[in-house]
This record gives structure tokens, sequence and C-alpha cells, in this order.
């Protein structure tokens, strides 16, 4: 109905309520995200299933991703700038500029304060341009037997470790875990440089101008058709009639 969450109308939502059943990381998204410069919140007391959908399947896209990505990483990839040009793919070098854009364009945003523009920021880099093209268009040189696994390798860490660093203001809990999974001792020099044990520690992200004109800096892929747009926005509850989908098997390990 639109109206102010009320004690005396019985309309409020305890935030423990939902911690318990989608997670710590879930509410914090969802509330962010959903919440830019001069707008209201449209969230229901009586459908928390479909109000915080929103921050619960990104949670589980980021662990999802990361169960797919980490694996693959059995040793410590070399530093992405030291990759030869000629080694990386249309596809790596697509991301790679892509990545310095996320950066610049989550940095942009948090130093205006407009936080609800830095996670939807994040959400897209990583959703959209990481998960559902990068991950995919890899996967042969990954697991199967195309050329070039060490250069897609190198790329994929660097491009994962920097959206967990992007998206731990706004879920510290998942990104600590997939930080804590990732290649390479503490105090060692790796993908990140010198590697903090704690990501809250880390150093933010730079923008590396020299992968941002490695690339094709555009909106959609090369290496795929365009007619997907790769700028979906963020499917908010507004009707009652949309529900998402359920959690997967590994979500209660998140409920913080």
């Amino acid at each position: 109905q639109g109206r102010k969450m009320s004690k005396s109308a019985g309309n409020g939502i305890d935030p423990l309520e939902v911690i318990r059943r989608f997670g710590a990381d879930a509410l914090r998204f969802t509330v962010v995200a959903a919440a830019p410069l001069g707008t209201d919140i449209l969230l229901d007391p009586n459908d928390l299933e479909t109000s915080f959908a929103p921050g619960r399947n990104f949670a589980n896209k980021l662990w999802n991703a990361g169960r797919l990505i980490l694996p693959t990483l059995t040793e410590t990839p070399v530093s992405v700038t030291a990759i030869p040009r000629d080694d990386l793919e249309l596809a790596d070098r697509w991301i790679l500029s892509r990545t310095q854009r996320g950066i610049q364009a989550a940095t942009d945003a948090l130093e205006k304060f407009r936080l609800s523009d830095a996670a939807n920021a994040v959400y897209h880099f990583l959703w959209d341009e990481v998960a559902d093209w990068y991950l995919e268009q890899v996967k042969p040189r990954l697991y199967g037997q195309a050329p070039g696994g060490h250069a897609a390798r190198a790329v994929l860490a660097y491009v994962f470790e920097t959206a967990v660093r992007l998206l731990h203001p706004v879920m510290p809990f998942i990104t600590e875990e997939l930080w804590s999974q990732l290649p390479g001792e503490p105090g060692t020099p790796a993908v990140r440089g010198q590697r903090q044990p704690l990501l809250a520690a880390a150093a933010w992200p730079p923008v590396r101008e020299e992968c941002a004109a490695s690339g094709p800096n555009t909106a959609c892929p090369p290496p795929a058709r365009c007619g997907r747009s790769s700028s979906r926005p963020v499917r908010w509850p507004r009707r009652r009639s949309w529900r998402s989908s359920g959690p997967s098997s590994d979500w209660p390990s998140w409920r913080v």
C-alpha cells in the first residue's frame, strides 16, 4: 500500500528475521541497491520472499560463480600484466576493459556518496558481463583442450578478485569468505600484489590504464551475438505477481 513502517500499524519488518532467512548480505544489498537518492524502498512485510529476492539471488549468483572459478585456480596465476598481449583473446581484452569501466563507475559513485549507483554498477558488471558472458566464453579454455588456458585463468583471477573487492562494502561476509579462498598465501605476491589476510584491509582496486586500452570497450561483448542486452535492470519487487527462483542448496552457509 506504500505506507511508512509503523509500530502502531504493525507493518514493520524485523531485520533479524530477514537475516535468519536470507542472510545479512542479502538484506544489505537489497536495501542499498534499491534506495537511490530521493526515492523510497517498497518492501512488503507480508512477503519477505519477494521483497528481498534481489539480494538473495545476487548472493547466490556470486557464490555459484566462485564455485565455478576457484577450483580452476589450483595454482597462483601470473599477474595479468605479465601475459603477452598476443596471448590474450578478444574476449580477454574485452573483459579487462569492462573491468576498468566497472572500477571507475563504482569509485565515482562512492566518492559522490551514491551507494545505490555503486551497488548497481558492480551488480551489472558481475552478473551481466562476468557471469553471463565471459565465464561462458572461457569454459572451453578452462575445462577443455582449447589453447590459452593460462591466459584465461590469469584474466579470470584478476577480474573475479576485483569484483569481490568492489562488492565488499555492500556484501562483506560472502566476499570475505571468497577472498580467503583465492589462491596465494597472505603476504606473498599474487594476482592481488601483496595480499592482505583480510579483504577489509585490502586496497581499493585502481584503474589500470593499460588494461582499459587493451581491447574494445563496448557494452556488448564482441565474441557473442549482440541481440541480448548486457544492461539488464535489477528486478526490484513492484508487483506481488513476480516471483523469483528459490535459493540454491548451498545457501544455508550464508545465513550469517
